[in-house]
């Protein structure tokens, strides 16, 4: 069995060519991209994406996944920016050779139970997997402090390998209700 190495550069420095030199030195031969040059993902220009792939190109690194910052605003945002911002990274995703583009499940407000959400949080993960089965990609999700799933996980009190499972648990059964296999 091989394992692949990746990781987001940009904690190795904003300049994308120091990244690329830093993984070269590690023999590390993929990335996950969230930034470059301080920009994210979300808001890279053409000209900017094109740039950095020409440096992946000339480094023989590759792209593992787009980091991006979707789903990580709060829960009640109007969807319709986000939905277009899904669509550009999706692009992005394409023009970098990577079918995985990491999601957050939204932020829940503070004091709210997660339940209170659910129905909310589905349809806004089934409209973001709906654009990304369209393109071919698979959503993995990123927890993050105060977002649905982070919060369902902690539900009733719950850390360690119980939050872990309530959260693992309260994934699947999202991707169940959508009809969305997992293994």
């Amino acid at each position: 069995m091989t394992v692949t190495l990746s990781g987001f550069a940009d904690e190795i420095s904003p300049d994308p060519r120091e990244q690329l030199a830093t993984l070269a030195a590690e023999s590390i031969t993929h990335l996950e991209l969230r930034s470059a040059w301080s920009v994210s993902v979300a808001d890279l220009t053409g000209p900017q994406l094109a740039a950095f792939r020409a440096m992946l190109d000339g480094a023989g690194v590759r792209v593992s996944a787009i980091g991006s910052p979707i789903g990580k605003i709060p829960v009640d945002a109007p969807l319709g920016p986000e939905l277009g911002r899904m669509r550009r990274i999706a692009g992005t995703a394409r023009e970098l050779g990577t079918t995985i583009v990491r999601v957050f499940s939204f932020f829940i407000p503070p004091g709210e139970p997660p339940a209170r959400h659910r129905a909310q949080v589905i349809d806004r993960m089934a409209a973001l997997a709906e654009i990304a089965a369209g393109q071919g990609l698979v959503l993995a999700h990123e927890n993050e402090k105060e977002i649905f799933l982070a919060r369902a996980g902690r539900y009733g009190g719950f850390s360690g390998p119980e939050g872990f499972t309530l959260a693992a648990r309260s994934l699947k059964m999202i991707l169940n209700e959508l009809g969305i296999p997992w293994r």
